[in-house]
């Protein structure tokens, strides 16, 4: 199985968000999403009730696919839906409960975790 995974950014504050997974919709392609630091919470639950045939909502949720597991958060420690970086972490360990004993585990977060490989070379 084929997945598209969106990490965040996808408008600016909702706008452009009408139609966004239509393209995705109309081929049955598979999408997982998480909010950025532009978007929110509600856009994501929007998508949700437009697309359930199609999309997989990874924002403090996870998912498996055979033997891979998906979890993650969205958001970031920026922006007008901020999240604390102990709030980023204490969601991403509760998705990743759900997939802990998958073979292999794929995280997707919109900004990577301070201070860890995953954020080494990012600037924010």
């Amino acid at each position: 199985m084929e997945l598209v995974i969106l990490a965040g950014d996808l408008t600016i504050f909702g706008n452009g968000l009408e139609g966004l997974l239509k393209p995705f919709s109309d081929i049955k392609k598979k999408v997982a999403i998480i909010p950025g630091n532009h978007d929110s919470e509600a856009d994501i639950f929007m998508l949700k009730k437009r697309y359930l045939d199609i999309l997989y909502d990874l924002h403090n949720y996870a998912f498996k696919i055979g033997d891979v597991g998906f979890f993650g958060c969205g958001l970031a420690n920026i922006g007008p839906n901020e999240l604390s970086e102990s709030e980023i972490k204490r969601r991403i360990e509760k998705s990743f409960n759900y997939v802990k004993n998958v073979k292999k585990s794929v995280m997707v977060v919109h900004v990577p975790p301070y201070k860890t490989k995953a954020a080494d070379g990012v600037t924010i």
